[in-house]
């Protein structure tokens, strides 16, 4: 590209935005680090390390070129993060728990853009910004409108970023193509390697289960939380199609309070109230345009198991209405909705 078509999009305005938005960016990120940190705990994720950075100069200038951005501020990546996990399943429930607390604008699956015939980089980006309530803040009211690209991944994917990184972007050059397969070969061993990490762990797990029955039944006692609903709903229900493990508009904390007053605390009392091929009989009803969400399985299981009790003693106007698709799940585990509250399905 020509110096004067160069200019054109990096100017001395974009020079001094650079310089002026690096520091509150910076602040962002170790805002956001922080809250992440604290989730993972709360949720007792294990992970290795979250990073996180500002593009340097020379990058931003190249993209703003490359992409041709109006402006500096659309750059969502502009500001950057990595929570880098030990395995592929957390992924999911990170995902998951970011998308409970942060406002997602885009979401990227690097492994489905790969294709099955594929290998490289597999990851989960989301271009996220922080939500209104917390902007609402004053501690937080400087970063409202500012966007930041969250990627969760692997040790091994992180490895593998470095690297690619390192070898191909920063050289700037365009390699043969006899390098370009042993970068190629090279992630292909890393997703190898992921899988059989993930393979041990799976056996690990199943052999504590199989080795006592009383050890299976101490694991199911385990208190209800956030963090264990959600595990235990992304084992139980994780391969329904398009599911959500993230509790979505409804905060956690009302999920785990609806459960409470219907007497369930542990796993196993939750287990309990599971109708017998539960998961077969709903995956014969229309799937729902929004996904299936694990606010909406509680409750569904709930009002299934006891629908007098759950709308005598539980449910409150604030948790909202039903749509076409709870009326679909009810009618399929034969409740007769005529008898619940009045209003309380949306109009088609």
């Amino acid at each position: 590209m020509c110096a004067r078509v160069y200019e054109r999009f990096v100017s001395i305005d974009h020079t001094k935005w650079y310089i002026d938005n690096r520091p509150i960016y910076e602040s962002l990120l170790n805002t956001v680090s922080s809250l992440i940190n604290a989730l993972l705990i709360r949720e007792r994720i294990g992970f290795y390390q979250i990073k996180y950075r500002v593009k340097k100069f020379k990058s931003f200038e190249d993209k703003l070129v490359n992409k041709k951005y109006s402006h500096p501020q659309d750059m969502t990546d502009f500001a950057g993060l990595r929570v880098i996990c030990y395995l592929k399943r957390d992924i999911q429930v990170v995902t998951s728990l970011l998308e409970d607390n942060f406002d997602i604008i885009r979401k990227e699956d690097k492994l489905a853009e790969l294709g099955i015939d594929r290998v490289g980089y597999n990851a989960i980006h989301l271009d996220a910004t922080l939500k209104k309530d917390r902007i609402s803040l004053p501690e937080y009211d400087r970063f409202a409108g500012l966007n930041f690209e969250i990627q969760i991944v692997t040790v091994l994917q992180h490895a593998y970023a470095e690297i690619e990184h390192d070898l191909v972007y920063k050289s700037g050059d365009v390699l043969p193509e006899s390098i370009l397969r042993q970068i190629r070969l090279m992630s292909g061993e890393l997703e190898t390697a992921d899988q059989i990490f993930e393979n041990i762990i799976k056996e690990v797990d199943e052999h504590k289960n199989k080795s006592s029955q009383q050890i299976e039944n101490h694991r199911l006692v385990i208190p209800i939380d956030s963090a264990s609903l959600r595990r235990y709903l992304i084992k139980k229900f994780g391969d329904i199609p398009n599911f959500k493990a993230q509790y979505g508009s409804v905060k956690d904390r009302h999920v785990i309070d609806q459960l409470h007053a219907m007497g369930i605390t542990t796993l196993a009392d939750f287990e309990s109230i599971i109708p017998p091929n539960f998961k077969e009989k709903y995956l014969e009803i229309p799937s729902s345009k929004y996904g299936t969400y694990a606010t909406g399985l509680v409750i569904w299981l709930l009002i299934i198991h006891d629908y007098k009790k759950y709308f005598h003693d539980v449910y409150k106007e604030s948790y909202g209405i039903f749509d076409t698709h709870d009326f679909h799940v009810f009618k399929k585990f034969g409740l007769d909705t005529s008898k619940f509250p009045a209003n309380l399905f949306e109009c088609d």
